[in-house]
């Protein structure tokens, strides 16, 4: 199956974020969705993410 996920830095599963878990599980992760800081919440403001 192909997987988007919509997701934010709170995205985790324990100490892991979401996104991480799925990469590691070999999930065919297609898109991230995600607001303007980034899913991790990294990015500044206006940043190209």
């Amino acid at each position: 199956k192909r997987v988007a996920v919509m997701t934010n830095q709170t995205g985790r599963v324990g100490d892991e974020h979401l996104v991480d878990l799925l990469i590691r599980n070999n999930v065919d992760l297609v898109g991230i969705f995600s607001p303007e800081h980034g899913f991790r919440g990294t990015a500044d403001a206006g940043e190209h993410v």
